[in-house]
Formats: C-alpha cells, structure tokens, sequence
C-alpha cells in the first residue's frame, strides 16, 4: 500500500508541470508547428565557424523536414513531464512513464487501449533510438541501404500474397540466389548492429523486427542525402540554412510494426530493369513513383537505370525528364517529394503490421479538477 501510494505520488509529480513551464513549452511548440524560427548563434553572423554553423542548420533542417510529426518530435526532445502537458495542451493524452507488466492496473491504459497521444509519442520514441542508431553503426551509402530496401519489398507478389516489406533479405539464401551476396554484406551487417545498438540503448524494453530496421535506416540515410544535397550547393551556410527552414521537402516517416519473415522470398524475383518496373505494376506502384525510386534499383547506377525506364516510353518519358531537371534545382522539391512517398508506399507492400509490439502501457492523467 505504501508502495502505491508512493507511484501515484511520483505520477502526480511528473503530470505537474508549473504554469511558467507550460508557457515556455507551449511556445516552442507553437514555433515548430508553424515551422519555427530559425536556429541562430554567433557563428551564423559575419565570419562563421562552418562546423558549428553546418550543425544547427542540419538541425534546422530535419525539424522542418518532419514538421508533420512536430508534435510527437518536440515531446521526445522535451521530455516526459514536458511532454505530457504539450499532449495535454494539444488535446491529447500524456504517456509518459515506463509501467511494467504487474502494474497494469486501473491507474494504468493497457497496450489495447493506449490514447492516440500515448501511442504517437512511444512510436516517436522509438523512431529516435532507431535514428541514433542508424548514425552510429550504418556508414554504407544512402543508395545500398535503399537498395536493401527496395529488394525486400519488391519480392511481394500481389496474386499470391506472398515476400513483401518482411525483412527476408536479412537472409543469406535470398541475396546468394540473386547474386547480390557480397553487394551487400556489409550493409547487412551494419543494419544488423544498428538493430542491436538501439535494442540496447532503449531505457525500456525493446525487440525490434528486422524489417522494421531495414525500413528506417533506408529512410534516415536517404534523409540524410536530401539535406546534404541542399547543404553542398548552397553558397553559404546561413543561405542554406533559410532555403531548408522555408522549403524543405516533405519525407513522410514510414509506419512502424513489421512483422519479420522466417525463410526467402526471393526465388521468382527477376533483376532485369524491365521486369522489376513491371513487378512493380503488378503490385500496384504507379509510373511515377517507379520513375522515382530508380535509385533503389540493384542493376545499375541511376543514370543507366534512368535510360532504361524512359526507354520503356509512355508515363515513363516524362517523370524521368521531369526528376531528372529537379535534381539540378536547388531544392530537388519534385524529387524528393515523389521519392519520399513512393517510397513510403514502396515499405508497406506485403507488410504484416503489428504495431502494438513497440507500445507500452502508460498511467492515466490525474489531474485535479479546478472547482
């Protein structure tokens, strides 16, 4: 009994956050909703220390690049009890705090009945372990991990319902029968310590699918790419810190729950250009969005694959022409955007998803009511 009313106590503590605070939070949060303010230090005035300068405008970037998922973002970075008055002052619900199984109780929402605020900020949590991860172990280029990727999803085959997103080609088997075994090994292996890296550090219990993994270090590496692209051409850092706080593209993050597949998948996939864009078709993926994600195909470089798809005519001609001019701009906008969700879409071919295995339950607000 002492024990209980200690936890409620300590629940109480974490839901209270003065006025003052709320204020401060609400601020912040305000600014990354609408896009924010830009990042600025005295490096970023007269002669700047390029180091420093480059890191707040990469993290300008990636704020503004994920400004659809701001608010779950802002409460990961601010933490549980900040996060639990911005859900609050959103409308939604707190999920702070790690209960485990024995605590389950009617102080608590189980995992079947989390709030869409608990269950949007623990997903975010895990997203962030993910992407610390990825940049801590992945090291193999943007395009191999995409490559992965694409490979993994591809093998889905519509009428018979099977392959798909299931991170089958973490298998040996399925690389070998392609012929694609030491193409990839090494990002394999990457992928795989990242996998354990985050497992590892998560300050709660966590058992990522492999799937899942591939699918996040292919789209944070790609992310990465994006802003870089900008960053290289700008004329200065402080220019492209305002290009990529205004007009950075939209890169949708791909869902999470992957459930992983036991055996290959691989043994009727074709690598011929032609045949994967017709694979591709088959299971629903539209000409543009074929035309976008060329860079994940295994048989060549971009260009050569490019010259392939556009050579298949029709709709082909003309995204190719058109992705083709977005890369020379400065933003790439049509690029990335029609990459970003082409290859959102690409991730859930054939994916089982069970969501629910990345959510933990959470105790319920109790906040005292003003009379």
């Amino acid at each position: 009994r002492e024990r209980r009313r200690e936890r409620r106590e300590r629940e109480r503590e974490m839901l209270s956050v003065s006025v003052n605070s709320t204020r401060k939070v609400m601020k912040v949060a305000a600014a990354g909703a609408s896009g924010g303010r830009l990042v600025t230090t005295r490096a970023t005035r007269g002669e700047p220390n390029r180091s420093l300068s480059r890191s707040v405008v990469e993290a300008n970037a990636e704020a503004n690049n994920n400004a659809n998922v701001n608010r779950r973002s802002l409460m990961l970075e601010l933490g549980t009890a900040a996060a639990a008055t911005l859900a609050f002052a959103y409308g939604g619900e707190a999920g702070g705090g790690v209960a485990l199984a024995d605590e389950v109780g009617d102080d608590y929402f189980p995992v079947s009945s989390l709030p869409k605020g608990a269950k949007a900020q623990q997903t975010a949590e895990v997203q962030g372990i993910v992407k610390e991860a990825v940049k801590k172990c992945v090291t193999e280029d943007y395009t191999t991990v995409l490559q992965l990727a694409f490979l993994d999803a591809i093998t889905f085959d519509k009428s018979a319902k099977t392959g798909g997103a299931n991170g089958s080609v973490r298998n040996s088997a399925e690389l070998k029968a392609l012929g694609l075994s030491d193409k990839y090994a090494k990002a394999i292996d990457q992928i795989g310590k990242a996998k354990a890296e985050a497992e590892k550090s998560a300050p709660f219990p966590l058992t990522l699918s492999w799937a899942d993994t591939l699918v996040l270090a292919a789209y944070y590496k790609t992310q990465r790419h994006f802003i870089d692209s900008v960053l290289e051409r700008a004329k200065d850092v402080q220019s492209a810190n305002i290009i990529l706080q205004g007009y950075a593209n939209d890169f949708p993050v791909p869902p999470l729950g992957r459930v992983d597949a036991d055996g290959s998948d691989a043994s009727s996939l074709s690598l011929k250009t032609t045949d994967l864009v017709q694979r591709g078709l088959d299971n629903g993926l539209l000409a543009g969005e074929i035309s976008a994600l060329a860079v994940g195909f295994p048989t060549g470089t971009l260009e050569e694959v490019e010259a392939e798809i556009k050579d298949m005519g029709g709709n082909f001609k003309f995204y190719i022409n058109s992705f083709q001019k977005s890369r020379t701009e400065l933003t790439q906008t049509n690029y990335q955007i029609d990459l970003g969700r082409a290859f959102f879409k690409l991730s859930t071919l054939g994916a089982k998803f069970e969501p629910e295995r990345y959510f933990r339950p959470v105790p319920k607000p109790n906040l005292k009511k003003k009379l």
